[in-house]
Order: structure tokens, then sequence, then C-alpha cells
């Protein structure tokens, strides 16, 4: 047997601390449920850490991009890949993923899905084949972003289909034929755009000198680290490469509108890490859940209009209330389905037993979680004014790192991030400021579970022992 195990980690941040206070004398809005920008009256710093548990947040400089965060990230490691994956969502590369759009539209149910970006070297239905020869997933559908219409699957449907159900998606219409044949046979959908948007991969090898590393763009929203993790653990379980560096890298607020209150949540980062073919265990199981029927829950759209009415944009915009119930429900669903997976290679493990390193979304969001993953009954209205429960509070500080409160949420670099800079002790425990150097030490043979969701909408994580 062949996992990928982890052999090295590097995580960087925006040179820019951005503390809450410079957000109180900004002029912020937001959208109403008619669709109408509300200002937002009586700003202040216990409603800010109320509503996302973030204090400061880190910026990049102007000029700084996600492929400039992923070279800072990946000169830092001293092992050179086979490949090289870069997980971002810089505009403009498609928010909903043109992948999620065709999942929804041909009926596949909850079929894992990425948008990705390739070369002639790598060609996405090589990707596509290492998916299903390793045994992860039975049916994978693929096609290139100029040929979409030619789905690598038995029934076929038409460019004319496609089309019309696109432009009805970018209408923020729903299609109104979904082919249901056969739905369950496909777990996964990836569209490749290497014809159209440029590869940051690309950047990062060019600037390190890297000649014969393959790369591969993955986009699929905050998860995208998690997906690209689990590309790289089929391409190395079929031995067509023996080390992989994945990287989660975003300017996360540069995407967002800086005049809406959803940019106080964003940041900058980048996290790298390399896995190399081993015959001791490192990923044990994955688990991605796809939900294409979401796909304008977070998405490219107009900001706040200007003062003279004019578009602003194009932002990353969010229905943040229907997003925190769908994440509130189905993140602890992921959670204890990786628990169960994972017990075919740990009979005995239990919850207390795991490191949690999740996407740094929202720290209150992330409570209200993980109460439901536990059993432990909490109220929002208890969680809004700083209240949690004690047995939660201890859970949090003896297994979940947090960055959130300091770096605030850079998306597909949240993961990497937090575990390395934990791993470093950069970060400690939220609440009583202990190491989780011992725990997540490469080699110490904890079990941590990797968990997100973003935009498309995808839900996923995998396991691995450290």
């Amino acid at each position: 047997m062949v996992y990928a195990k982890q052999i090295e980690s590097a995580g960087v941040v925006g040179e820019i601390d951005v503390p809450s206070e410079d957000y109180l004398d900004k002029e912020l809005f937001y959208w109403d449920r008619r669709g109408n920008p509300v200002k937002k009256e009586n700003l202040t710093l216990e409603s800010m850490l109320g509503i996302h548990r973030i204090d400061r947040r880190r910026h990049s400089a102007e000029g700084v991009e996600a492929k400039h965060l992923a070279k800072r990230a990946v000169e830092k490691l001293s092992t050179r890949p086979d490949a090289l994956f870069v997980a971002h969502d810089e505009w403009p590369v498609p928010i909903p993923a043109v992948a999620g759009i065709a999942q929804y539209v041909m009926g596949y149910e909850n079929a894992a899905f990425c948008d990705i970006i390739t070369n002639a070297d790598l060609p996405g239905s090589v990707i596509a084949q290492a998916l299903v020869d390793s045994g992860k997933y039975k049916s994978v559908v693929y096609a290139s972003s100029c040929e979409v219409s030619e789905m690598r699957t038995k029934s076929e449907f038409s460019n004319d289909q496609f089309t019309e159900a696109a432009l009805l998606f970018e209408q923020g219409k729903k299609p109104r034929h979904v082919n249901q044949e056969n739905p369950e046979s496909v777990d996964f959908v990836i569209v490749d755009h290497r014809q159209f948007f440029r590869s940051r991969s690309d950047f990062a090898k060019s600037e390190l000198d890297w000649a014969g590393v393959q790369t591969m763009d993955v986009i699929a929203g905050c998860p995208g680290y998690v997906v690209a993790v689990d590309i790289a653990d089929a391409l190395i379980k079929t031995r067509m490469f023996d080390t992989i560096t994945c990287v989660g890298a975003e300017a996360l607020e540069k995407m967002a509108d800086p005049r809406h209150l959803d940019h106080t949540l964003y940041g900058s980062a980048a996290g790298a890490t390399t896995y190399q073919a081993s015959p001791e265990p490192g990923v044990l199981c994955s688990h991605l859940k796809g939900f294409g029927n979401l796909w304008d829950y977070l998405k490219w759209g107009d900001g706040i209009p200007l003062d003279d009415g004019t578009p602003a944009g194009p932002y990353l915009v969010m229905k943040g209330h229907q997003l925190y119930r769908f994440v509130k429900r189905e993140l602890p669903n992921t959670l204890n389905e990786l628990v169960e997976k994972s017990k075919a290679h740990v009979p005995d493990l239990t919850q207390d037993d795991i490191m949690l390193l999740l996407h740094q979304m929202n720290g209150k969001l992330i409570e209200h979680s993980l109460g439901s993953f536990l059993g432990i009954g909490v109220k929002v209205k208890d969680l809004l004014h700083g209240i949690i429960p004690e047995d939660l509070m201890e859970f949090i500080d003896n297994q979940v790192p947090l960055s959130v409160q300091v770096y605030g949420n850079s998306s597909s670099a949240t993961i990497p991030v937090t575990e390395d800079h934990a791993r470093r002790e950069i970060i400690r425990s939220r609440f009583s400021g202990k190491s989780f150097e011992d725990k997540l030490r490469i080699g110490s043979g904890t079990i941590a579970i990797k968990e997100s969701a973003g935009a498309g909408f995808i839900v996923g994580g995998y396991s691995e022992r450290l």
C-alpha cells in the first residue's frame, strides 16, 4: 500500500497588520433581503468580535497577488517536488466553478467537483483517470472548457443545452431541465480551463526555476487546498508522482468589496505542504460532497454601488445567512463521516483522539458547528456575547488550532497556514495559550482531520496520520 505522507510545511501571511479598529471609521454597507445596500450603523469592536471573532487580519501589500504569496510559501520548503499544485480563486477564474454548474445541470447529485488549469504535459484527462485508478472515485466526468459539451460520459449532452443552462445561471436563474439519467454513476466532475486563464502554479515554478516540475491550479473555493491534496493523493497512490507540493494561496481582501461589511472577514496568506509516497500511513481517507444547486451562495458579482450609482466590482458576493446555516449543518456531518472512514485504519478512534484543522471562515461559525459535532447545546445569542460552554472551550483549546482571530479568513490558505503556524508555535491555543507543537509535529502519529466548505458549493476534507 502506498500512502501520501506529509514531509514538510510552510506558511506565510500578508505583510500588513490590520486591527479591527481600522474599520470603525469607515462607511460600510450590507445588502438587505431585497438586495438594497444598507449602511451599517454603530459598528463596535464588541459587535465585530461577536459576529466573527476576528481581532486582527493580515492584508498583502499593493501589487501582491496569490501567485506571489504562493511563491513565498513554496520557497521556504527544502524539497523540490515532481509536481506543484496551487489552489486559489483569484479573478478572473470562475466563481462558482463551471464544474459545479455542470454537476447541477446534469443532475450528478452530490458529486464532488473542481475547475483546474493544467498544461500540455499534465492534461486534465490524466488527472481524471488517476482519480478512478486510485480507487478513490468510481466515475469521473472530465471536459475542457472549450469543448464542455463533450463530457466523457455514456450520455453526452449537446452544446446548445449547456449554453442555455449557463446563460440562465448568468442571469441568476436555474435551468428548467436537469438531466437525471443515471446520476449516481458520476462522483467527480472536472472542467479544465488551460486555454483561458493564467496559471499561478506556472508563475511559482518559473520564479523558482523548477524546470520539469509539473503544475496545476485548482479552482474550488475555500476547499481548494483540500481538493488539491485529494488529487495529489490519487496521483501518488497510482505512482504517477512520488512527491507533490500542495499550496493554498489567496489575497482575499482584494477580491472583496472594501465598502461591504464582509471585507472585515478577509486576509492574505499562503500555505504549502509537501506529500511524498511512503509505505507508512499518511493520508487515510477523504470525503468531498458537491452542492452545485447552491452556486449563488458565493460568486462574483457587483459590489455596493458608488455614490453616483455606478456599479462597482466584480467582487465576491456572499449570501451570509444562508451560507452560515448550511455550513453549520454540513460541517458536523462531514467531520462525523471522516471520523467513521478513518476507523477503517484506526478502529478504536474517538473524537478525543483527533486534531481538527478547519477552514478559518468565521470564529463564531466554527464554535457553533463544533457544538453540533460534539452534541453540545450552543445558543447563537450566547455566542454573540462570547459565552461559550466550558466543555466546548476545552475541546477547542486542546484539539482545534485557530488562526482566524489574528489572520482573518484567507480561503484555501487557512488550513495549511494554521497547521504550519501551530506546529511552529507561531499561534497557540485560543483560550489558554498552550502549544500544539507535540501533537502536530510531523511523525507524531496524530490523526489530523482537515475540513473546509466554500464556493460552488463544496464541503469536504480528509484525514491523515502525521
